[in-house]
């Protein structure tokens, strides 16, 4: 994710449901939105008093939005394609060398 900290709580600020369903991906996967940030930190820094207004908030309702939660907890009860283990990378590039 290319964005930085202040934008992302602005987003998550401004389309909550939309974070809970990342959240819920995250915690169901064991793998984090960025290697340097879990969404369930961010979550909770967005509603932080000195984080900037969001201005309009989306409430997420409607068909298109029930549709994109029925699918991604649908895709949450198969098996992940990829062992978590290689999800979650080291934040560094280099993985131990010399």
């Amino acid at each position: 994710m290319f964005a930085s900290k202040r934008d992302l709580l602005l987003a998550i600020a401004r389309r909550p449901r939309l974070a809970e369903l990342y959240a819920e991906v995250e915690s169901a996967r064991g793998d984090s939105f960025r290697p340097d940030w879990r969404i369930t930190d961010l979550i909770e820094a967005s509603r932080r008093p000195d984080v900037p207004d969001p201005g309009i908030v989306l409430p997420d309702d409607g068909p298109d939005m029930d549709l994109l939660e029925r699918q991604i907890r649908t895709a949450l009860q198969q098996p992940p394609r990829k062992a978590v283990h290689l999800a979650a990378r080291h934040p560094s590039a280099c993985d131990g060398c010399t």
